[in-house]
């Protein structure tokens, strides 16, 4: 009786001890299912429950486990292992926070999808830069075409082409009746119609060193003027030169004349631009993806080709009617013989040198402004062509000799030189991002060259009929000085809009 009421009162402090510490220590070993309390150490009848039966866990009998674990309740059921062990994140955890008995109260994680723990994706690199909230950030290669409508800078005319008039005025200009019928300004083209491409590629992760490439072209533009006379010679045509022989005074070749010889002439000029670059890019400055303006600059250097190609031709056919007469080559001819007289002017400029570009490009939501400027400095390889026949046909003869009027003995022949020249460049576009990977852009483009030769600067208006084989004085008149007008330099300009379509990837 003694040891058993020593026992209960042993049992009784154990019980108030664990209640009222502060402290949390270990829970006793758990006992058998359904054994409430613990064993003697004698083995023998457990000690009946001094309150409300303990835990199934075998805790300390007469204390609420929630007292003890804070946060935490009793342990259900166990449920299925999860892939970090018993308990951790399987259906039957009990109460708040993962707190059941002999966790004390440890912080909860919620569980993921299907029992699994939730984590977050490392961070990688090149992550920051490929990953975007709204449209486009950072691609690894990206292809520009525009379709373009430019205007380039005319050629200059120091003398009309073709003039009409009554015969007394001979169509001389400044002569009373004399009318100019082309041209009477620079030679122009209008609006070309060209394309350009511009691909890039980054090879890093993170986007910063890659290369680019870019092409661009315009068609063949063409300025055209024909005029012809009928059968007895009306209009009268002319083309006007100044006469070196008589103090440059302003004389005419006779292409039609009324009642003396018919005739037709077809003035042609015709005007070509295109150019490539490439090199390496390095990536300057990218704001992060999730900012609401987003800004990329590029900067890049690299080589710079480009050629402007430019032609031009006149063309005249002569027949002489009635009782006309007229020389060809110290000859003359009657009525019947047809004249033809041809001068060719081809200039080719190619431009070769290393060249430095700045790309900034911002976009608000799916608004795209951008701007590129370009500045390329080198050599431009000039090449001058002059050509110049004249031609005799008869009912049994036909013949071609050198030289037409102003293509003649003092200049024809092929020429090359070489200037420096600066080739600068300016882009600014506006778009719109219709997906992460497709944009429309319209812009406006100028770019201008330094230094090149054109076809009209390269002949004198001023003339030594000696040298022209449908003159009378030709080969017998004394020499006269005429201005060497070869590789006279200007410059040359192309700009308009831009309209383009954009893919990134």
């Amino acid at each position: 009786m003694r040891n058993r009421l020593l026992g209960t009162i042993a049992a009784v402090a154990t019980g108030a001890a664990w209640g009222a510490t502060p402290v949390r220590a270990e829970p006793p070993p758990p006992v058998p299912i359904g054994v409430v309390g613990g064993m003697s150490a004698g083995g023998i009848d457990p000690v009946p429950a001094q309150g409300p039966a303990g835990p199934a866990y075998g805790g300390a009998p007469g204390v609420d486990p929630s007292a003890l674990f804070p946060g935490g309740g009793p342990m259900g059921p166990m449920g299925p292992v999860g892939p970090y062990g018993p308990g951790m994140g399987g259906p039957g955890m009990g109460g708040p926070g993962m707190g059941g008995p002999g966790m004390g109260g440890m912080p909860g994680y919620p569980p993921g999808y299907n029992g699994d723990q939730m984590w977050a994706p490392p961070f990688t690199k090149g992550s920051l830069a490929t990953d975007s909230t709204t449209t486009r950030t950072a691609p690894r290669l990206w292809v520009d075409t525009d379709y373009l409508l430019w205007f380039a800078k005319a050629q200059p005319v120091a003398i009309p082409f073709v003039t009409s008039g009554a015969p007394g005025g001979g169509g001389i200009p400044g002569s009373v009746g004399t009318t100019t019928l082309y041209s009477n300004s620079d030679l122009g083209f209008n609006v070309s119609s060209g394309f350009r491409v511009t691909a890039g590629y980054f090879k890093d992760d993170d986007r910063r060193f890659g290369y680019y490439a870019s092409g661009f072209a315009t068609e063949w533009k063409s300025d055209s003027f024909y005029a012809t006379s009928d059968g007895t010679g009306q209009p009268l045509l002319a083309r006007p030169f100044a006469d070196a022989s008589n103090g440059n005074a302003t004389n005419v070749l006779l292409v039609s004349f009324p009642t003396v010889a018919t005739g037709n002439v077809h003035v042609y000029a015709s005007n070509q631009t295109w150019g490539v670059e490439g090199g390496p890019m390095l990536n300057l400055f990218r704001s992060c993806p999730d900012s609401c303006w987003q800004w990329n600059v590029n900067g890049m250097l690299g080589f710079r080709f480009a050629q402007l190609h430019e032609t031009l031709e006149t063309d005249q056919s002569t027949t002489l009617i009635g009782n006309a007469t007229a020389p060809f080559d110290g000859k003359l001819y009657g009525a019947g013989t047809n004249i033809g007289v041809t001068d060719s002017f081809d200039t080719l400029n190619r431009f070769y040198g290393g060249q430095g570009a700045l790309n900034i490009e911002t976009q608000y939501k799916r608004f795209i402004f951008s701007f590129t400027g370009k500045i390329a400095l080198g050599v431009m390889h000039e090449t001058v062509d002059i050509n110049g026949y004249s031609t005799l046909l008869t009912a049994s003869t036909m013949s071609t000799v050198p030289g037409g009027l102003f293509a003649n003995g003092t200049n024809i022949g092929k020429y090359s030189h070489d200037e420096f020249a600066v080739i600068p460049e300016v882009n600014g576009k506006i778009g719109y991002a219709w997906t992460s990977w497709l944009s429309t852009t319209v812009g406006y483009s100028f770019m201008y060259f330094s230094r090149v030769v054109r076809p009209t600067d390269q002949y004198s208006s001023s003339v030594n009929p000696a040298f022209v084989p449908t003159s009378p004085s030709y080969g017998t008149g004394a020499a006269a000085p005429v201005p060497n007008q070869l590789f006279t330099q200007s410059s040359y300009w192309l700009q308009g809009v831009t309209f383009g379509v954009n893919l990134r990837y």
